[in-house]
């Protein structure tokens, strides 16, 4: 097992909770998208970067948690491996 695995757990998670923490905000942004009249051109530039960083949050979630499932599998396979070897190898 690499330190790959691990690490791809840690971004899995951190992307996935920043973007929980952005949905209240990306709801709003997306309510207020529905009268254009009323927002300012700087708000809706805001707006969409707002909503950029949370495609790209869902993006590189996806990503790793998929890489971190596979060490997962890969883990397993590593102590099946292990239980397969004899006792005393001398």
């Amino acid at each position: 097992m690499t330190v790959e695995r691990p690490f791809s757990l840690a971004i899995a998670s951190a992307t996935t909770g920043f973007f929980l923490g952005l949905l209240p905000m990306l709801q709003e942004e997306a309510a207020a998208f529905s009268n254009p009249g009323k927002m300012t051109p700087t708000a809706m530039i805001w707006s969409v970067i707002y909503f950029a960083l949370a495609a790209l949050f869902v993006g590189i979630s996806i990503v790793t948690w998929v890489d971190a499932f596979r060490g997962k599998s890969d883990a397993r396979q590593v102590l099946a491996d292990i239980k397969k070897r004899p006792a005393h190898p001398a």
